[in-house]
């Protein structure tokens, strides 16, 4: 994934607030606040593999944006 920075197959707070920026976001942290509540099954702040799902769902609705999971 381009966006697991440190390359642990998860996604933390601060890998997803870039992504949102990235995105287009004007306030990433908020954006970033609400991908998190929205795919964080067990908030633990951090995107594994069982909840990307979810992010991506969540991303490709609130930015419009395909994003496709390798």
């Amino acid at each position: 994934m381009k966006c697991d920075k440190d390359g642990d197959g998860r996604i933390s707070k601060g890998e997803l607030r870039e992504v949102v920026g990235n995105l287009g976001s004007w306030f990433p942290w908020w954006a970033c606040r609400k991908a998190m509540a929205a795919a964080d099954a067990n908030h633990n702040g951090i995107i594994d593999d069982n909840e990307m799902p979810a992010l991506v769902t969540y991303l490709h609705d609130w930015s419009g944006v395909k994003i496709t999971v390798y």
